[in-house]
């Protein structure tokens, strides 16, 4: 039992056999685990209360936005500056065949992990891809942290598509420095990009993907046995 149900809307036809089962994110998984942010966790899944985020989240997904709408070769429509806009360009390979939030799903029998990978390279002749998830950051508070085993996210999707026959020709985090306060006197955001720009690798192995594996399904079944008390005080 978990407090989210699958319905497909990703456009994969292939995802449709999990219609209506359990399942969980990367990102619910390491927010149940973090004392930060596990009260919002219990109040946006448990509750149904949807979350509106932070100026953190707000910074990343703007980024993350605007390197997919680059990437498809969209009108930019995001609220991105014209100072952040050119740091991404000059430091974003958008050449090749890729596919941007490309969606992957793993399934663990009585739920499903999914997730969806910021950029997956596709190299066709040797049919292997290349794994990469943007993030905004403080680089010297959370650099080792996305360098370190406790960091699962590229390693859970790398599996995915190793699951689905290709190799994995690289995995790793593009993160993008964050500069300035959050918001000014007046409450505008005013958070941006502080042109600092490091590739941190999160090398693939069986060893590392087994590891991850693990730590979704007992981070699950402990989700699974609050939500199912969560369910029987205030059903």
């Amino acid at each position: 039992m978990l407090p989210k149900i699958f319905k497909n809307t990703t456009g994969n036809s292939e995802f449709n056999r999990y219609e209506n089962m359990p399942y969980v994110s990367y990102s619910q998984l390491t927010s149940y685990l973090d004392e930060t942010y596990w009260m919002e966790y219990y109040t946006q899944y448990f509750s149904g209360i949807k979350s509106e985020g932070n100026d953190f989240s707000f910074m990343g997904n703007l980024v993350g936005e605007t390197i997919q709408q680059i990437g498809e070769n969209r009108e930019v429509t995001t609220e991105i500056s014209r100072e952040d806009l050119e740091i991404i360009k000059a430091n974003f390979n958008f050449e090749g065949d890729n596919k941007y939030e490309d969606p992957c799903i793993i399934d663990f029998g009585d739920f499903i992990l999914i997730g969806y990978a910021d950029k997956v390279g596709y190299f066709h002749e040797e049919k292997a891809v290349e794994v990469l998830d943007v993030k905004t950051l403080n680089l010297d508070k959370k650099a080792d942290y996305y360098a370190s085993k406790d960091y699962r996210q590229t390693t859970l999707y790398s599996y995915y598509f190793e699951t689905k026959g290709f190799k994995i020709k690289d995995s790793f985090v593009l993160g993008y420095g964050r500069k300035g306060s959050q918001i000014d006197g007046q409450g505008n955001f005013k958070m941006r990009l502080s042109g600092d720009v490091v590739k941190i690798p999160t090398p693939y192995s069986k060893e590392r993907a087994e590891e991850a594996l693990e730590y979704v399904r007992e981070t699950t079944k402990k989700i699974s046995e609050d939500w199912k008390t969560f369910q029987k005080l205030f059903a």
